[in-house]
């Protein structure tokens, strides 16, 4: 189960996209108020938060560094006034950010890409023990 918060002043928008991550079996979305986000990401271990990143808005780099900060394993998802593409990539590395998405979104399509994080960006699974002996040179073995 991929757990979601929401963190956006719109409230609207944050209705909706809740509402299209509920369509998904695997999603477990969490409204909250920005100003609430990082007591519930000390409470709790989320694996996506989505907040609205706008280049305008003082100290909005300051607060998805600082998600990062909490929890180095959280996917952040930052929802754009405009697409400001020259900014994305450094912005990306340097915040850590999983991805810029440009409004107006579809909450649909994003909590399809939401669902996609739990199967394709997991932690890695351990290796399995392989208890079948590969060792070649069996006297025993058939010849083909």
């Amino acid at each position: 189960m991929t757990k979601v918060l929401i963190a956006l002043d719109d409230k609207a928008m944050a209705d909706v996209i809740a509402t299209a991550c509920r369509q998904f079996e695997t999603l477990e979305p969490f409204e909250v108020p920005r100003n609430r986000l990082f007591e519930l990401l000390d409470e709790d271990k989320r694996q996506a938060t989505i907040i609205h990143f706008n280049y305008t808005r003082e100290g909005c780099g300051e607060f998805a560094s600082n998600i990062r900060k909490m929890d180095a394993e959280i996917h952040i998802l930052c929802l754009l006034d405009k697409d400001h593409r020259d900014r994305h990539n450094r912005l990306k590395i340097e915040l850590g950010i999983f991805s810029f998405i440009p409004l107006p979104v579809d909450p649909f399509e994003l909590a399809k890409r939401l669902q996609r994080l739990e199967t394709h960006y997991a932690p890695p699974l351990m290796p399995v023990q392989n208890s079948v002996d590969n060792s070649f040179g069996d006297n025993n073995s058939p010849v083909s």
